[in-house]
């Protein structure tokens, strides 16, 4: 009973739930308009919190993921958004995100001279874009899927 009173102290002296009592889906809106804000630490805070209770949520982990990519950590971003694509692998935007992902950091590697960096996120952009083909059913976005698939077998070729 203890518990209860605590919870209930807490609503009423706040005016809200605490954090670890909201739902997944409050969670991630919070964390939404925190990265919306710019305030990305924060927001990946909330997503932990809303992926503590439901890991197998593919949508929390891409969300996770392009709260990465706003913060330049595209290793990490990379990680999220893999395994939002392993958890629904008929979702076209994951393949999508994780595709433009994987261009930006070819182009980051060529820039460094990373050769098999450079070739490797190639490679992993290809198989993205080709994922994403499989799964998005807009003829417009099968379009683009298309136009990058070309431009990278272009690259591949020349390396």
């Amino acid at each position: 009973m203890r518990s209860k009173w605590i919870l209930l102290v807490a609503v009423t002296a706040s005016g809200t739930l605490p954090a670890a009592a909201a739902a997944p889906t409050e969670l991630a809106d919070q964390a939404a308009s925190l990265s919306a804000g710019g305030r990305y630490e924060e927001a990946l805070k909330r997503y932990e919190e809303a992926l503590s209770l439901e890991p197998e949520n593919a949508g929390l982990h891409l969300s996770k993921g392009l709260v990465y990519q706003a913060m330049g950590k595209f290793e990490d971003a990379i990680r999220a958004i893999e395994t939002a694509a392993r958890l629904d692998s008929r979702w076209a935007q994951a393949y999508y995100s994780l595709a433009l992902l994987h261009e930006a950091q070819a182009i980051r590697a060529q820039d460094e001279g990373r050769n098999d960096a450079y070739r490797r996120h190639l490679e992993e952009a290809q198989k993205s874009w080709n994922n994403h083909l499989n799964t998005e059913r807009d003829p417009s976005k099968q379009a683009v899927a298309r136009k990058h698939l070309e431009d990278l077998r272009a690259r591949l070729r020349i390396r």
